[in-house]
């Protein structure tokens, strides 16, 4: 008989329904697209194969009788779901959870009667452009996220998804998010949610595999939630617009440049030109979070002076400002995976507390 392969026969489930091989295509919501070809490779990869196929004899004949419920209890809910959690997956609504709040915030500080419906309205639209923004970009770089170990697992990469299905969905997001913002907002909120999409996923996403440069530019979308918001509450785009988005294009750089220092490895693979892949020790890397950290630090001070909080809560942005300063410094001094991280980590902490003073102090008002 021929030999099972390494650690038992391995399991076909291609008797029960809605699941296959891994290999061959996979039937998506657009059609068939062919699924990367995960099989065994070399000298025993044919008695492997063998030795599968016999295993899958008794496992389909397991399925008969007192198994069978097994069988029937993959129902089309079930299936549903998984394509459900596919489509969620290519949102990232947890990565863009952020930007979302921030856009909220932007309406809180310009908002002179807070609008429950407009709100709610800003709140939807930004999520799905958001959305819309995060698939566009994952088409066009499925193939460079194949290449690197934390992207190689989202669904375009692994042909859960085909392209087609993913341009079609972002297109629908996009349209509607900016829909809803038009008529639930106003048109000026729309017109720079639009900015933002065109900004992140045609201009930044193509131009990061050419410059490191690139990083500044893909902070300007990231930077343009809160002016969504202020755009949404006040119908202008004044200098506290403008303001906050200063903070958040500040905070961005050391974010990112922390976050690519851990996974530069990953980035050269793909052909990623980041500063930290450019910048060999790192020194320019971490300089730059330093500098980027300082201004976060310095225009968190200006809050009061266009009248967006107090003193008090300034002065407590900028000192949490501040210690992220300390943090990028520390990792001047050791250029090491684990003050990369620390500044990461940290930076995960500064914004919501840099907007919470600021909100706070607008309150007090």
């Amino acid at each position: 008989a021929p030999a099972a392969p390494r650690g038992g026969p391995r399991r076909d489930v291609r008797g029960e329904p809605g699941r296959r091989d891994r290999a061959g295509s996979r039937v998506t919501l657009a059609g068939s697209w062919p699924r990367r070809n995960r099989e065994p490779e070399g000298p025993g990869a044919e008695a492997a194969s063998v030795g599968a196929q016999v295993a899958a004899v008794g496992g389909q004949a397991a399925t008969v009788g007192d198994r069978g419920g097994r069988r029937r209890g993959r129902t089309a809910p079930g299936v549903l779901r998984g394509r459900a959690a596919l489509w969620l997956a290519l949102a990232k609504p947890r990565l863009n959870a952020l930007a979302v709040a921030t856009v909220g915030i932007g309406y809180y500080l310009g908002a002179g009667a807070f609008d429950v419906g407009v709100l709610l309205s800003l709140i939807a639209g930004s999520a799905m452009v958001a959305a819309g923004g995060a698939v566009f970009n994952q088409v066009a770089e499925r193939d460079f996220d194949a290449l690197m170990v934390r992207t190689r697992s989202r669904p375009l990469p692994l042909g859960d998804v085909s392209p087609p299905a993913g341009l079609l969905f972002a297109a629908v997001l996009s349209v509607a998010g900016l829909a809803v913002l038009a008529l639930g907002a106003n048109p000026l909120s729309s017109a720079v949610a639009l900015a933002t999409l065109v900004s992140y996923a045609w201009i930044y996403t193509p131009l990061k595999r050419r410059t490191p440069w690139a990083v500044l530019v893909g902070a300007v979308p990231g930077a343009l939630p809160p002016v969504i918001g202020w755009a949404a509450a006040t119908g202008a785009l004044t200098a506290e617009a403008w303001l906050l988005f200063g903070i958040v294009f500040a905070w961005q750089l050391p974010h990112f440049h922390s976050l690519a220092w851990l996974h530069r490895d990953d980035y050269a693979k793909a052909g990623f030109k980041v500063l930290a892949v450019v910048d060999p020790n790192g020194r320019r890397t971490a300089l730059e979070s330093v500098f980027w950290a300082v201004a976060l630090a310095s225009l968190s001070l200006l809050a009061p002076a266009v009248g967006l909080t107090s003193w008090v809560f300034a002065v407590a942005a900028a000192a949490f400002g501040g210690v992220f300063a300390i943090l990028a410094l520390r990792f001047v001094g050791i250029r090491s995976p684990a003050r990369a991280r620390t500044l990461f980590l940290g930076s995960l902490v500064v914004l919501p507390l840099i907007w919470i003073a600021l909100v706070a102090g607008h309150a007090a008002l």
